[in-house]
């Protein structure tokens, strides 16, 4: 149960439903069950599911060309990596299966150069959300798929053939066009990707943090900031935030979230009043760790 601790009804009823759910969520303290090889992920139909896709998205994005192996290339060998992603209410959300290049082989100056990308600071983060709140803006959340492999490599890089690609030349290697996970550029390509198309569509990339931008038609204006594989987006125009979404979706593969409600731990509650933060998953993920 929970107690009135506060004055506000509304903040009585919010942080009621924050306790229950907290409560929730310490009783389904949960396993992790993530395989570590191929092998064992073969054996679960949700696992070989979640590698199916990963290789469906290598070949829609036209990730690598298979070709000999040039002399005096090294060749940087894969491995398989496997995660379940878990829902705020402590349930599974979904399985995620990457392929990862062991880029840790690259050398600098021949494998990769530029490796470092920017992530939004916490402080933007609650300062956009504190400019939303204040304004009564909607907050909303989309999630890039499969975010490395949009990413486009400048150095030559040769990795060992996955099994899907079933050629009668076994000589035959990827040579790789795109980012993979694994890479030590691989964060930075995506960066300066996604970077080039909000600066294309007119948007203004924030001197103080270089992962927030924003964009004004007319009066209107919208705020989206950027962390890896996370876009938060709001604005005072629902119709200019569609707009947005519209394009953003037409260059990459994006699965629109609805409103914002959890990010890097953070539990984000939207209503008329306000918005208000938490972090009752993190703290619970915490004690069933421990």
């Amino acid at each position: 149960m929970c107690r009135n601790i506060l004055t506000d009804p509304t903040d009585q009823r919010h942080t009621c439903s924050q306790l229950d759910r907290a409560s929730s969520l310490l009783a389904q303290a949960l396993v992790n069950y993530d395989p570590n090889t191929f092998v064992e992920a073969s054996s679960y139909l949700d696992w070989d599911a979640a590698k199916n896709d990963e290789y469906r998205t290598l070949l829609v994005n036209d990730t690598c060309d298979l070709v000999p192996l040039p002399k005096g290339q090294k060749l940087v060998t894969w491995k398989w990596v496997y995660k379940t992603k878990y829902g705020l209410d402590g349930k599974v959300d979904k399985h995620k299966a990457h392929l990862i290049a062991k880029g840790f082989s690259r050398v600098e100056g021949i494998g990769y150069t530029e490796t470092f990308s920017p992530v939004a600071k916490m402080n933007s983060i609650h300062l956009v959300l504190s400019h939303a709140a204040s304004f009564k803006w909607e907050v909303h959340q989309m999630d890039v798929k499969s975010t490395f492999l949009h990413g486009d490599l400048h150095e030559e890089i040769y990795i060992e053939k996955p099994p899907i690609y079933i050629q009668k030349n076994s000589s035959l290697l990827c040579w790789l066009k795109k980012s993979l996970y694994g890479l030590k550029q691989a964060p930075q390509a995506w960066y300066a990707k996604m970077d080039s198309f909000l600066l294309d569509t007119s948007s203004s990339r924030c001197h103080s943090d270089n992962t927030v931008y924003s964009k004004k038609v007319g009066k209107s204006i919208i705020i989206l900031v950027h962390y890896v594989y996370d876009l938060i987006l709001t604005g005072s125009d629902p119709n200019l935030i569609n707009h947005v979404n519209s394009n953003l979706k037409n260059k990459f593969e994006i699965t629109n979230l609805g409103h914002f409600h959890y990010f890097l731990g953070l539990e984000v509650l939207q209503y008329k009043e306000g918005i208000s933060l938490s972090q009752s998953k993190y703290a619970c993920d915490l004690l069933c760790h421990f």
